[in-house]
């Protein structure tokens, strides 16, 4: 069995912007290999992320101040995918003309289904904006898709941005079916080889056929929450934000927070969340969290 994948998408940024998530990923992930798919990176970031990453996959994404100038045809595109005969001419398409966000779902699902082992252990994430707290593979040991709520009290519905995504890929209908639910954060998906393939599978089959596509990346967390809220996935495992292993900390306000006295961030049992997300976009763990003053002293 090969060892956990942690593969995330990079895309024009610096080795500062990087440095909180390599730098945490070298601290807890003994036993994890981390695949980093690169687009328009400068040599010096690609010589950064070259020191932690087992392996950097370049992909061509072409755009014009972010957006994507095949997406103006996509009500054309969308009536060529049933027209192709194989999965390989519908993903050859799709690599030229899906954005970006929707593209990293095709590139992680071609590259492990090229593995010659299979990992036990898989998470799809971001990394511009999230922090290794602990290895978080520990933590997990039921086999499943493991995907991660955004905060109590929001649901689909009730958020503009998340409402918006829903919308946008299915339409008034595929809101009122999905809106009650509390939203899961695309940006990080966990789970073992065959759920994850499962569930990298279905994002991209439907991303092939949703009814708008927009030029400038984001929507794909409409589709996310639209498969896994449906249950276009087996054996998914929904995990409220509050109990880990993994914290996304956008919605929450900074006062409904746990901090430890080291300054680690909290799940409700009090143990230190193994992974954190969008907590950059509190100026107090940014201050004051171990992995950035570690950055800052170095």
């Amino acid at each position: 069995m090969k060892r956990n994948l942690v593969l995330t998408t990079v895309r024009g940024l610096s080795p500062a912007q990087m440095a909180p998530f390599v730098c945490s990923f070298e601290l807890f992930q003994k036993d994890a290999d981390l695949i980093v798919f690169t687009s328009h990176l400068s040599a010096d970031t690609r010589a950064f992320l070259s020191k932690s990453a087992t392996e950097l996959v370049n992909f061509n994404y072409l755009s014009i101040r972010m957006r994507h100038p095949q997406c103006l045809l996509w009500p054309l595109w969308k009536r060529v995918f049933p027209l192709l005969k194989s999965e390989r001419s519908r993903r050859a398409l799709a690599r030229c003309i899906f954005n970006l966000f929707f593209l990293r779902s095709l590139l992680y699902l071609d590259y492990i289904e090229s593995l010659a082992e299979k990992p036990r252990w898989i998470l799809l994430t971001d990394s511009r904006d999230a922090i290794f707290q602990d290895d978080v593979f520990a933590r997990i040991e039921a086999p499943g898709l493991y995907c991660f709520g955004e905060g109590k009290g929001l649901t689909i519905a009730s958020c503009r941005a998340n409402s918006h995504m829903v919308l946008k890929c299915f339409g008034e209908q595929g809101l009122k079916e999905v809106g009650h639910f509390e939203p899961s954060c695309a940006g990080t998906v966990l789970g073992d080889y065959e759920s994850i393939h499962a569930y990298l599978q279905n994002m991209v089959d439907y991303a092939m056929t949703i009814h708008t596509m927009k030029m400038v990346p984001g929507d794909d967390q409409g589709l996310h929450n639209y498969i896994i809220r449906k249950e276009l996935t087996p054996n998914i495992k929904l995990v409220d934000n509050d109990t880990g292993p993994i914290g996304t900390m956008g919605c929450v306000p900074y006062k409904n927070i746990r901090v430890s006295p080291e300054h680690l961030i909290l799940q409700g049992d009090g143990k230190p969340y193994a992974f954190l997300h969008q907590q950059d976009r509190h100026k107090e763990i940014v201050a004051n969290h171990p992995v950035y003053k570690k950055l800052r002293t170095s």
